[in-house]
């Protein structure tokens, strides 16, 4: 079986090398130098014949001299470089011994190397191995970003299929246990209600945890869409605090918004940006220890506005500041009541926010505990 990280032998270079040579000494010179070392050789007397037989014969590395004929060699290199990159060829321009090597680049073609004549074998040789060599190299790195990118397709497809799947059963086990909580079918002893209570808030959980990966298998799949419009950025925070407060109220966790009173409109859309603001107020609900104050923020300059969430918890950790916007990234801190988490969220908020062509930055606060910080264009 071959390696996956091979690359399939059509694509991979076959030591074809077609030699593009005015004067038929070149010409011979070369192949005896080349023909040896097993490559496949075409010859040319010039660019108008090369052109006739580069289609079939799709070389790895060509060979050429410059001829007179400005307009012919323009052609030839535009063809090659028209080429999709598994078949473009590499190209080695041959020079007089006293001429100096022209600044050439024609379309995508890839003039990598000169020769000078008289030619001498170690350095025909040298040369053309390490051209397709490197040519060899470059075809495998295209492979293995092929590779990955079918690799990571076919998993947010997977991602969004399985939480789709899911989410049905899901909602009947949310469904029946709250019958069950509340009384639907008789009334419950203490110990009851408590696995009840935990069979409900841990379907809580997997709700959200669908709803993540189904906004992140849609935002890698490039369907995510956004229909901005001017919003008062201060009402939709206000209306946000409301299931963050239920939580916090578990936690004797107190919230605080400093509301402006006439505030700017922002250009956003409305029920994207809700999505940041609960996913980062319950963050600082799960980090944040019983009995603190998480404080939000509103502010505004000239061109833009936003708003800061400031919490009271452990902040970030030294050297994992770079995980807190990577995908499935996770901090060593954990919240304070066992709350979960997918390493998805900031993630998710991290593409909203830019998508609206605006920040979302987060720094450790000097008095303890951790702000983050969101900026997104004001309303013409």
């Amino acid at each position: 079986m071959d390696s996956p990280t091979q690359t399939p032998a059509e694509e991979m270079p076959q030591n074809r090398v077609l030699l593009v040579l005015s004067e038929a000494a070149d010409r011979d010179s070369i192949t005896e130098i080349l023909l040896p070392e097993s490559f496949s050789l075409e010859h040319a007397s010039s660019p108008a014949e090369a052109q006739a037989i580069h289609p079939h014969f799709q070389p790895d590395l060509v060979i050429l001299d410059l001829p007179n004929d400005a307009t012919s060699i323009t052609d030839f290199l535009g063809e090659l470089g028209s080429d999709s990159l598994t078949k473009r060829a590499t190209v080695i321009v041959v020079l007089a011994v006293d001429q100096a090597a022209p600044a050439l680049v024609i379309g995508e073609a890839e003039i990598v190397d000169f020769m000078r004549r008289p030619f001498r074998t170690t350095e025909v040789l040298a040369r053309v191995r390490n051209q397709i060599a490197h040519r060899r190299l470059q075809l495998q790195h295209t492979a293995l970003i092929s590779q990955r990118d079918t690799t990571l397709v076919a998993r947010d497809r997977f991602m969004g299929m399985a939480a789709h799947d899911l989410r049905n059963p899901l909602a009947s086990i949310r469904g029946l246990s709250e019958l069950l909580r509340d009384g639907a079918v008789g009334s419950l002893t203490s110990d009851q209600r408590e696995l009840v209570e935990s069979i409900n808030e841990a379907s809580e959980s997997m709700h959200a945890l669908l709803n993540e990966m189904l906004d992140f298998a849609t935002i890698e799949a490039g369907k995510f869409k956004f229909e901005p419009a001017p919003h008062d950025l201060v009402n939709l925070i206000d209306r946000s605090l409301h299931p963050a407060n239920i939580e916090a109220a578990k936690k004797s966790t107190r919230l605080l918004f400093l509301a402006p009173k006439h505030p700017p409109l922002a250009l956003i859309d409305a029920a994207k940006i809700r999505q940041v603001l609960e996913n980062l107020l319950s963050n600082a609900v799960k980090y944040s220890p019983p009995g603190s104050t998480i404080t939000v923020e509103f502010h505004a300059k000239a061109h833009h506005c936003g708003f800061a969430i400031k919490d009271q918890g452990p902040g970030i950790p030294a050297g994992e500041h770079e995980q807190l916007f990577r995908d499935f990234g996770r901090l060593s801190v954990r919240p304070t009541g066992g709350e979960s988490s997918t390493g998805l969220g900031l993630a998710i908020c991290q593409r909203i926010v830019n998508a609206h062509g605006g920040t979302i930055e987060a720094e450790n606060l000097a008095q303890g505990g951790c702000e983050f910080r969101v900026t997104l264009p004001l309303a013409p």
